[in-house]
């Protein structure tokens, strides 16, 4: 009798759950998926609870890559700008793929009916706007913003620029979505960006 296989994790499954839902598209089955992963059906839901619970796991895993991948190695004497360079590198990556940014209605449409759904939906918002206030705290810090501006206003403002850039493109997909992404980013940051010529007077 051949030794029983060890059950893979949690964190193995979403990561083979994300290339099936990339396949197939939000409307994906939990048996195509379960089928792919070489599951039942039954096991998945026992694992997670449900197809929405499974799909809302596999785009938490999603947010937590997208994140490693904004937020890794900034450049530490322009980390306005290469946050700026990485959102719209991001934004034009994951354009290739069925993917939208951090959209819970993508793969769960119902996630709005249940309170709990709108929280998580928030909260994996709030997680980016935490991660930008945090790098416009360096971005002050190095002089690169006015005084007393609300970093985390600003963050906040980003996070809708940033989405809202890539799904405005996805309606009329022409030219490049990076050139896109970075204007608009630049845009909203340009009333409190300090130009390195008003740095150097400063420091003087």
């Amino acid at each position: 009798m051949s030794p029983r296989r060890a059950e893979r994790s949690d964190e193995e499954l979403l990561a083979r759950a994300v290339r099936v839902v990339r396949r197939y598209g939000p409307r994906v089955t939990l048996a195509r998926i379960a089928a792919d992963l070489g599951l039942s059906s039954a096991r998945l839901i026992q694992r997670f609870g449900s197809r929405g619970r499974l799909l809302a796991a596999v785009e938490e895993r999603a947010d937590r890559r997208l994140l490693e991948s904004i937020m890794a190695d900034l450049d530490r004497a322009d980390p306005l700008g290469a946050l700026i360079d990485r959102l719209a590198t991001v934004a034009e990556r994951n354009a290739k793929r069925l993917y939208l940014l951090s959209n819970s209605y993508f793969y769960d449409p119902g996630h709005a009916v249940t309170t709990a759904g709108v929280r998580e939906a928030r909260q994996r918002i709030e997680t980016f706007v935490d991660r930008f206030a945090a790098v416009l705290d360096r971005a002050a810090a190095a002089g690169q913003l006015t005084p007393n501006v609300d970093r985390r206003a600003l963050a906040r403002a980003l996070n809708v620029a940033w989405v809202g850039s890539y799904n405005a493109w996805a309606y009329a997909p022409l030219g490049s979505l990076r050139h896109e992404v970075a204007r608009d980013l630049e845009f909203v940051v340009a009333p409190y960006r300090v130009r390195p010529s008003s740095r150097r007077k400063r420091s003087r």
